[in-house]
């Protein structure tokens, strides 16, 4: 995977690189214009064989510069009009694994393809990674028809997707999906497999085994982010989980049963913090002291330990301030079911952890509820 290498600059390396992609995105400029009367058999002979130096990882900056400019004149072709010079600057530069921040409406869609590109002629995968499947789905369509005229393939990961589909689309030259598609995805491979298949992969996405498993995923070695503060940051509070039901434990439901009686009686600041950002909520000490107090008359289903005790609060805390009907869950006819917060769509069978499951289920008034086994 192709590493953020740095995010701020000090001021006299900016410019030294700024000058080189200037200039280079002036030579790529020039070099596009090589087919305008040319046929187009001529350009398509040109493609192949700037691929065919790619797959042999015999290429130069010079061939990078040319696959830009086949990029260009593909774009000309199909949709009548130009790149311009900064999104070929900005292409360059993430090439290098800079963070580039543009303005809506300046060609971000167009600019990722540039790179892209490079990655795909290697013939190793090239993923771009975007927030929903609208727009995985939409900016595949549109690279398409800039990518296959040069050789290569595109392919979008969708939700609902059958798996034969997403095998074939994992196997293009570009890949487009969304963050939790690929997560999601990735998790399921290393459920279908024996721990000790896994003894050379080191819980890492950059690379497949080198032991001939079938894989679903090709390995990571170059990824675009799109909407990376998205991505990153505000999406990355939430964690991707698989998980399977089972039944609850009777201390597990006593704890959370308890907890669910006495909620009213701690006090917000005073008893527990509420993080809305992170959709947690933690007990202080004066919290803790008063449950402890309130919990000495229950006969518990099992031996007691206090810290289960805490943590049965806070996952009912968090699932009564944090997560509400309607916007983070449905209760349907006795079943939970997640909601996708950017989309407002139900994602089946996606559960929470195991304990946050239940505090959401005896919330709704669940009188059977299951934890989940997560991943």
């Amino acid at each position: 995977m192709t590493l953020l290498r740095q995010i701020w600059l000090n001021q006299g390396a900016y410019v030294s690189h700024a000058v080189r992609w200037h200039r280079e995105a002036s030579i790529v400029r020039r070099r596009s214009r090589r087919w305008l009367n040319r046929p187009d058999a001529d350009f398509y002979a040109d493609a192949q064989q700037i691929k065919e130096t790619f797959r042999e990882s015999a290429e130069s900056r010079r061939d990078i510069l040319d696959v830009f400019a086949l990029v260009m004149h593909a774009c000309r072709r199909a949709y009548g009009f130009e790149v311009f010079p900064h999104q070929i600057v900005a292409g360059l530069a993430m090439l290098e694994g800079f963070i580039i921040e543009m303005q809506t409406g300046e060609g971000k869609t167009l600019t990722s393809v540039l790179p892209a590109a490079v990655w795909g002629m290697r013939g190793r995968g090239s993923h771009v990674v975007t927030t929903n499947d609208y727009l995985a789905g939409r900016d595949a369509h549109f690279a398409g028809r800039l990518l296959h005229p040069l050789g290569l393939s595109v392919g979008s990961i969708l939700h609902a997707q059958p798996r034969v589909q997403r095998l074939l689309n994992y196997r293009c030259d570009v890949v487009y999906a969304t963050e939790k598609e690929i997560g999601f995805d990735w998790l399921r491979e290393v459920l279908a497999h024996e721990r000790d298949q896994f003894s050379e992969f080191n819980g890492s996405l950059h690379r497949r085994p080198s032991s001939g498993h079938l894989f679903e995923q090709r390995g990571f070695e170059s990824l675009i982010i799109d909407e990376a503060d998205s991505i990153l940051v505000d999406r990355a509070y939430t964690p991707l989980l698989l998980a399977e039901e089972r039944s609850c434990s009777e201390l597990d439901l006593d704890l959370y049963t308890v907890c669910r009686k006495h909620l009213g009686e701690l006090r917000v600041k005073e008893d527990y913090r509420i993080t809305s950002h992170k959709k947690r909520v933690e007990l202080t000490p004066s919290g803790r002291r008063k449950l402890t107090l309130l919990s000495n008359g229950y006969r518990f289903r099992g031996k007691l330990d206090r810290d289960d005790l805490y943590r049965a609060m806070e996952d009912t805390l968090t699932s009564e301030h944090c997560y509400h009907v309607n916007k983070d869950y449905a209760f349907r006819e006795g079943h939970l079911e997640i909601v996708e917060p950017e989309t407002g769509r139900i994602l089946p069978g996606r559960r929470w952890n195991k304990h946050l499951q239940l505090a959401v289920e005896i919330k709704e008034g669940n009188s059977e509820p299951k934890q989940t086994s997560s991943t």
